[in-house]
């Protein structure tokens, strides 16, 4: 019974993953697809005046990017599910496999099946090309640059004195100049006599 089991398992993380290259690839090649289209459409010019239209938040540049992104969200989910499949079926084999020598199903390490290798290749290898495809978006490097605008924007407006401080200022000057005025009537006072 152990033995149909832990072949049942096995076959498990054979052919865990039918149809994921195939996925990924369509993923990967709609996402090139759509990035294509904004650089064809100059959809990714970089705002440089204010107050003006900009080209990059366009609604036709705003629903590809976004597209774009589901597309890279949906294969990164089809990556975790896979992944926590894999893993379910490593514990399910420690917890047939403790059952059977009855002990604590953490204390159990099963040994790599060979079957199991071939998936995890190809699962490292689309995720791998996934990520660097992700990396390497020309949405993501507007992204970032415009994200550093925005950092700098914020940092100016915040090193801007605001209007209590200038009050502030104003008042500490007003009361320099009520001193000295007060002195010289002093000093004015003194000298008369």
């Amino acid at each position: 019974m152990w033995r149909t089991w832990l072949a049942f398992l096995r076959r498990r993380a054979q052919y865990e993953s039918p149809g994921l290259s195939r996925h990924m690839k369509r993923r990967r090649m709609l996402v090139s697809k759509f990035e294509a289209y904004l650089v064809e459409q100059e959809f990714m010019l970089i705002p440089t005046v204010l107050g003006k239209k900009l080209v990059y938040n366009a609604f036709k540049a705003v629903f590809v990017r976004w597209v774009e992104w589901t597309q890279l969200t949906l294969a990164t989910n089809a990556m975790t599910r896979q992944f926590r499949t894999r893993s379910a079926i490593r514990r399910l084999g420690q917890v047939f496999v403790a059952w059977k020598v009855q002990l604590k199903a953490k204390y159990i390490v099963l040994p790599s099946f060979s079957a199991e290798k071939r998936p995890t290749a190809d699962m490292e290898r689309v995720r791998s090309s996934l990520w660097s495809l992700r990396k390497h978006l020309v949405s993501k490097r507007i992204r970032k640059v415009l994200g550093a605008c925005d950092r700098k924007l914020k940092l100016s407006v915040c090193s801007n004195p605001t209007l209590k401080h200038l009050f502030a200022m104003h008042s500490k000057d007003i009361m320099k100049r009520l001193n000295l005025e007060n002195r010289l009537m002093f000093v004015a006072y003194n000298e008369r006599q």
